[in-house]
């Protein structure tokens, strides 16, 4: 057909084949069904209950509008192309030009969808499930349950809303990512250019991600796995427990969960000290905090809230700014093993033995040397402490002193003296000046008289 064409029915419209050079209008009151259908301008077809098409090839743009079910092989379009159900949508495949929009009220499933601009797929009723989707702009999904696509390519983002679940094979977007879920997010291999953001009502569980600024997730009815992440810096946080096999950013993670077990390196485009925030969820107390880091030159918990933590770093300098330990913490560098048992007094064959009443303190380490507002109850030879003297409501007095607590002094004063008393006068038994090395002394005492025994 050589011009524009237009096709009304009152009630169903089946044809084979059907060919015409210009535009196309189709409106049937019942079903609408094409086998074969190519159209060399725009195409627009309504029906009043469902639309299946086998095979269509639409010179510009396609519409086709469904009130009931929407059934296609094949489509492709030169540019723009939508699609609307009021029931089911089943589409074989699609390539748009241009844009690409499907709407559905019960479920929208696909093979594969390609678009020279953005891919919106909705679903407002129910699910979307699909193969592939390659969009050279923008990927927009919203399911009032469950969305699960199994490869997913957009040149600029991807944003997914959905009141249930969300499953993602693989997806790569030029710049960032975003996924917010009424139920659980499961993530294979993802990768962005800008920033990735996965908040999840359940569960978030993750293969790998790589994101080129930062990663933010939220599991806010559950917990959150993770075998590879690399990022420049990133926030995770799960109500329940929070496992990372493998992290690598740039400057900083922060780490928010009931449990948290994580092992981090510093990449080597990081500038200054590997940052970390270690807390429960939305900044309660952890149950448990198990981490290990190998930063490039050091590493600054700039928050620590736990019951229990144990802390390892491959650098010499750890920082603590602000901590806070119900029970135990156990700190290991490469230049010291530090144990804060706030439990009891009792000694450990440690490095530096310390403790907290109010269990709040701060912690500096560098090497064999550490300052920290903590009691120190005992350290070995070869380590040197610096703390400062305390009032009774603990806030530093200075000046600081250079020593040991009073169970240390104590315990090293009544050790036997192996020299000839005979020969040594008594007033040099207990004369500071020759113990220097040991004890400085001070007109306040150099002695912490209020560590516990």
């Amino acid at each position: 057909m050589g011009g524009n064409a237009t096709l009304r029915s009152g009630n169903d419209t089946s044809v084979n084949t059907f060919d015409v050079k210009a535009d196309l209008t189709a409106n049937a009151g019942g079903n609408a069904t094409f086998d074969v259908v190519n159209v060399g301008g725009s195409m627009y077809l309504q029906a009043g209950k469902a639309i299946d098409v086998g095979t269509a090839v639409i010179g510009v743009d396609g519409t086709w509008v469904a009130g009931t079910d929407l059934n296609a092989d094949d489509v492709t379009t030169g540019c723009n192309f939508s699609g609307d159900a009021g029931g089911t949508m089943s589409i074989g495949s699609v390539q748009a030009g241009c844009g690409l929009q499907l709407a559905s009220g019960e479920s929208l499933v696909f093979d594969a969808l390609r678009a020279g601009n953005d891919i919106q797929l909705t679903s407002r009723r129910a699910d979307v499930r699909g193969g592939a989707v390659d969009a050279g702009g923008s990927l927009k999904v919203g399911a009032a349950n469950d969305i699960a696509i199994n490869t997913t390519t957009a040149g600029v983002d991807i944003a997914a809303n959905s009141g249930g679940n969300q499953q993602w094979g693989s997806y790569e977007a030029g710049r960032d990512v975003r996924f917010a879920a009424g139920g659980d997010v499961l993530a294979g291999n993802g990768e962005s250019g800008g920033l990735q953001s996965i908040i999840s009502g359940g569960s978030i569980h993750f293969d790998r991600i790589q994101a080129g600024t930062t990663v933010s997730m939220d599991a806010q009815g559950g917990s959150l796995t993770g075998r590879q992440l690399q990022a420049a810096s990133g926030a995770l946080a799960a109500r329940d427990q929070l496992s990372l096999a493998h992290a690598m950013v740039d400057t900083r993670l922060n780490l928010a969960a009931s449990d948290i077990n994580a092992q981090i390196a510093q990449s080597s485009q990081g500038v200054g000290p590997l940052t970390t925030t270690l807390t429960g969820y939305r900044n309660g107390v952890a149950h448990q905090v198990v981490v290990e880091v190998d930063p490039r030159d050091a590493w600054l918990i700039d928050q620590l809230k736990a019951v229990d933590a144990q802390l390892a770093s491959s650098a010499a300098r750890a920082d603590i700014a602000q901590g806070y330990i119900e029970k135990t913490m156990t700190l290991a560098t490469s230049g010291m093993n530090v144990l804060m048992d706030n439990t009891s007094p009792v000694l450990r064959p440690v490095d530096v033995q310390l403790t907290q009443l109010d269990k709040t303190f701060r912690l500096s380490a560098d090497g064999t040397f550490m300052d920290t507002n903590a009691f120190v109850v005992r350290f070995a030879d070869g380590f040197r402490l610096t703390s400062p003297n305390y009032n009774p409501e603990h806030v530093d007095g200075g000046p600081n002193y250079l020593g040991e607590s009073a169970v240390r002094y104590m315990g090293r004063m009544l050790q036997l003296d192996t020299r000839n008393g005979q020969s040594v006068p008594a007033s040099e038994w207990l004369d500071d000046e020759k113990n220097t090395d040991d004890v400085v002394s001070s007109p306040a005492g150099a002695v912490n008289l209020g560590a516990p025994n």
